[in-house]
């Protein structure tokens, strides 16, 4: 993930060497990519802190399932606290980091918020115009 993040900070540097704005609209369409940028630039750093933290107690405690699978005399206790710690590191946290992209960008973008709430809100519309129209028919084959 960090590779790509590398690979999208290069390809944004060269995309504004081989791009120039017109001269009349250079300032303000400078801002609008510069925030752009910044904002491409916060989900990502945002989404590769998030997979770090998420992925980061899987290695962990595979090594330290390796290093003590061999000590004798384990008792019961903590037999079950070591199969509840892998089954949180395994499941939970390293399917979670697949599964916390939506979440992470809802927080981290307001662009994407308002594009999520406007595809919503047309959904919404849809749903609302399907049912009265569905309405509408049904009234005029009761009144025929």
């Amino acid at each position: 993930m960090i590779i790509f993040g590398i690979i999208i900070l290069k390809n944004l540097k060269a995309s504004r060497r081989r791009v120039r704005p017109k001269e009349e609209t250079s300032s303000a369409s400078q801002k609008v990519l510069n925030k752009r940028d910044q904002n491409l630039l916060k989900l990502l750093f945002t989404e590769v802190v998030t997979g770090i933290i998420l992925t980061f107690f899987y290695p962990t405690n595979l090594l330290y399932t390796v290093l003590s699978a061999n000590v004798p005399n384990k008792i019961q206790e903590r037999i079950q606290i070591e199969a509840f710690i892998t089954f949180m590191s395994q499941i939970v946290l390293f399917y979670l980091n697949y599964s916390v992209t939506f979440y992470v960008y809802a927080i981290a973008s307001k662009p994407f918020r308002n594009e999520v709430k406007r595809l919503f809100l047309k959904y919404l519309n849809r749903l609302e115009a399907d049912q009265t129209h569905t309405q509408t028919v049904r009234t005029n084959n009761q009144t025929s």
